[in-house]
């Protein structure tokens, strides 16, 4: 069971093990959970506290619904946090793992977006039965990670110098993210923006034709500035989604971009928006 669309890395693996998917389609409160299936299933992979790719939040009622769905049919729910650790609201909602009475959540996540993605170190907390093979998988696959960027990294958590680094990092994204949104708003007032509660990356539905879009994108194209859209990546897993929505959807990421960077973008856009 997946999220449509669906992360593409998550879809192909999963398709190249031969699995036998079916996806469900997101709105803007996430996973809709009462749709999911009433027969025994193994995996459940989602992205609930920023969907990928569209940004959407997965609701505590969801998140609840979810976790009783997953123990009635016998599924283990992969829960995938790969940036959520950049949040920009008072209160986020707990992750499922943290509500996850009954072991049933594998939690992953990835130093990727908080070191940079060539640190190659992630992390996996699973329930205890799954963790003999997960060991094993782990070692067959490879003979580890680097001990000395993990000693590193250790040291770093345990002398807070790392929560001092996220906090800096969140702030500094905060200030992007809101130039960027209220930025897109101004230009498109009419489209429907998700994603600025967490993560590094905005998703802007709009209702236009795609042959405005593609123009739109050549156009920034052709100024050094590339933002994708949904068919850019689509692997399959977007069947279900696209069966209740025909918005153009557009996706601008800010993780690397610098303030003088985004204004630029904005800069680009309108001037494009301005073209006969």
């Amino acid at each position: 069971m997946t999220e449509s669309p669906c992360y593409s890395g998550a879809w192909h693996l999963f398709n190249y093990y031969g699995a036998d998917i079916t996806s469900i389609a997101v709105d803007n409160h996430g996973l809709q959970t009462d749709n999911l299936p009433e027969y025994e299933t193994q995996l459940c992979y989602v992205t609930p506290a920023h969907q990928y790719p569209m940004g959407s939040v997965l609701s505590l009622e969801r998140r609840q619904s979810l976790l009783t769905w997953a123990q009635r049919v016998g599924a283990y729910i992969i829960e995938d946090d790969y940036d959520a650790v950049f949040t920009y609201v008072d209160n986020p909602l707990p992750a499922l793992k943290a509500m996850d009475y009954h072991n049933r959540v594998i939690y992953m996540g990835t130093f990727s977006k908080t070191l940079g993605p060539g640190a190659r170190l992630g992390y996996l907390i699973c329930p205890d039965e799954l963790l003999p093979a997960v060991q094993n998988m782990k070692a067959l696959n490879n003979n580890g990670s680097q001990w000395l960027l993990q000693q590193f990294l250790a040291e770093l958590m345990q002398n807070q110098v790392f929560y001092t680094h996220i906090s800096k990092l969140a702030c500094s994204y905060a200030t992007r993210l809101t130039l960027l949104r209220d930025g897109l708003s101004t230009l498109f007032p009419e489209g429907k923006i998700a994603g600025a509660t967490a993560g590094l990356h905005l998703s802007l539905r709009i209702a236009r034709h795609t042959e405005f879009i593609a123009r739109l994108q050549q156009s920034c194209l052709l100024a050094g500035i590339r933002f994708d859209t949904l068919p850019d990546i689509e692997n399959g897993s977007e069947a279900a989604w696209r069966k209740e929505n025909s918005d153009a959807v557009m996706f601008f990421g800010f993780g690397g971009l610098q303030i003088q960077q985004i204004n630029k973008v904005l800069t680009v856009l309108e001037q494009a928006l301005a073209q006969p």
